[in-house]
């Protein structure tokens, strides 16, 4: 479960914002078993931390169609301050208007946000690959 609102100065892009949290609670690896450790403490400890957040503090244009989008990132009762690189990847005209696609690549360190279950062991990675895609529409 994941929600956000994206708020898109195209005159300005400075003036934009992003915003999203996910549910930690529904993580879904399609793996009932995994599922089970990765919400218990060991992990994501969902009871205790229900949410992982983004909050923009800046975005910065940074080439075609590019952007830098930085701000505090929370997962795991840990904030850090976090500079997305966010390329626009398409557009099109919609049924309901204006629609864009856009596209994020980041590595996040587990270990970072408490998460070190298995790192010192080698039985676990500790960085993470993330990719974030999303489709906006105009208002």
């Amino acid at each position: 479960e994941i929600g956000g609102q994206i708020s898109m100065d195209a005159k300005d892009p400075t003036k934009s914002s992003v915003t999203f949290t996910i549910q930690t609670a529904s993580i879904d690896s399609r793996n009932a078993k995994r599922d089970q450790d990765l919400s218990g403490p060991d992990f994501f400890s969902v009871k205790e931390f229900p949410t992982i957040e983004f909050k923009s503090t800046s975005v910065k244009p940074s080439g075609k169609d590019a952007y830098d989008v930085t701000g505090k990132f929370t997962m795991h009762g840990v904030t850090k301050d976090m500079t997305l690189k966010v390329q626009q990847v398409g557009t099109a005209e919609g049924q309901h208007g204006k629609i864009a696609g856009y596209e994020t690549h980041t590595t996040i360190k587990r270990s970072d946000y408490g998460m070190d279950a298995g790192v010192a062991q080698g039985m676990i990675g500790d960085e993470v690959e993330v990719t974030v895609s999303v489709e906006v529409h105009a208002e």
